[in-house]
């Protein structure tokens, strides 16, 4: 076949296209040369950060040297500690970024998975660590917080919080635990809530280790010998308590200096000893706190309130109750249900448990099991079997 003749303007397109094509091959080259020189030289200057906390840990304080090293260096001590971790685990390799191997790509989230991001966030409000936390408990998908948020951004979904953000004293905080259940309960009364009918007071009595909640029940007053009665069942039930915590509202205390209080007494008569918290420092009580806010936020609803009566409050409350302690994951206790830290207790989880869910016909959501009946028995004969 006769070879075709080209022109000579032809021929210089040609050439342009191909020295076109030839600049960004180089200019690609370029940059993926620049970005690994960045990589190294930030590998190198970590690794003098290393060295010199190491240097500086020989001859003083752990966190002397670690801080001594972040103002040098500029930047945060538990930067400089995660450093040092990474480099003792991986070595030089450690400290470089982590770059995806696929190019930056972002990860294929199934649609089904996006559904429930987007149902869970729509009808209960939670945020991205909890919504993480419960698809990874419910079998339906192991993804992060942080693609979760993503997908809140993405369908321009609300994500501002429902608290305001947190300020610091200066004081680095600890969380307070016992060691074990039945050690200490946390009482408080909330209220009064308006009803149809009467006003009603709303008492919670809290586990401090588990955060079970031994009680959420709805009484017509403040009056001390309604809440000893409660508490005179409960001991029955679950056993008597070491400690119980109260604040000093005229329930629990007097503003006497002389006499006793008919709440002390009951707490003598049973061995129990009678705790204050501080006043005007509700944080000395925080778990029955947080839990009044949850009961507050997620079951007594204005709707609620206006609908039913005392009666059928107290079924309303008897039903968060048992979704509170057997499928409610808390953040507290590494995302674990209070009935597995207080009985060892962790029934099949569902999504269907979750009550703005329970009328809607879920995917890999059976229905959820019927809630035990917990007493001083069964939870001797649960919590035996787990080794000490």
């Amino acid at each position: 076949m006769r070879k075709r003749k080209t022109t000579r303007e032809w021929r210089e397109i040609v050439r342009r296209r191909r020295d076109k094509k030839a600049v960004q091959r180089r200019k690609q080259l370029s940059r993926r040369r620049d970005r690994r020189r960045q990589a190294f030289a930030t590998m190198k200057w970590r690794l003098r950060a290393v060295r010199d906390y190491r240097a500086r840990r020989a001859n003083c304080k752990e966190h002397v040297a670690a801080q001594q090293t972040a103002n040098q260096f500029d930047v945060s001590v538990a930067t400089i500690r995660r450093w040092e971790k990474n480099y003792r685990s991986h070595g030089k390799r450690g400290l470089l970024d982590n770059v995806s191997e696929k190019g930056g790509r972002q990860p294929t989230i199934l649609l089904e998975s996006t559904s429930f991001i987007v149902l869970l966030r729509t009808l209960c409000g939670w945020g991205a660590r909890r919504i993480a936390a419960e698809l990874a408990h419910k079998g339906i998908a192991q993804i992060s917080h942080t693609t979760v948020h993503r997908m809140f951004v993405k369908y321009h979904l609300k994500t501002k919080t429902y608290h305001p953000n947190g300020k610091s004293n200066g004081i680095r905080y600890r969380r307070y635990r016992k060691r074990a259940p039945n050690l200490l309960w946390h009482v408080d009364l909330a209220g009064p809530f308006p009803l149809v009918s009467p006003q009603v007071y709303v008492l919670v009595v809290v586990d401090d280790y588990s955060r079970f909640a031994l009680a959420i029940e709805g009484i017509p007053s403040r009056e001390t010998a309604t809440v000893t009665g409660i508490l005179e069942r409960l001991f029955t039930q679950y056993g008597t308590p070491k400690e119980i915590l109260t604040d000093n509202g005229a329930t629990f205390t007097s503003v006497w200096t002389t006499g006793t209080h008919q709440f002390d007494e009951f707490c003598k008569s049973h061995s129990v000893d009678h705790k204050l918290a501080a006043p005007y420092y509700p944080e000395s009580k925080g778990k029955a706190e947080a839990l009044i806010k949850t009961i507050k936020r997620e079951c007594l609803t204005d709707a609620v309130l206006s609908a039913v009566g005392i009666a059928q409050l107290q079924q309303e409350i008897e039903q968060f109750r048992d979704y509170y302690n057997f499928h409610r994951l808390h953040s507290g206790l590494g995302y674990d249900v209070p009935a597995g830290s207080d009985c060892n207790v962790r029934l099949t989880p569902t999504l269907r448990a979750i009550p703005q869910l329970a009328s809607i016909a879920l995917p890999q959501s059976p229905a959820p099991e019927n809630v035990p009946q917990i007493d001083q028995n069964f939870i001797h004969r649960h919590t035996a079997l787990v080794p000490m």
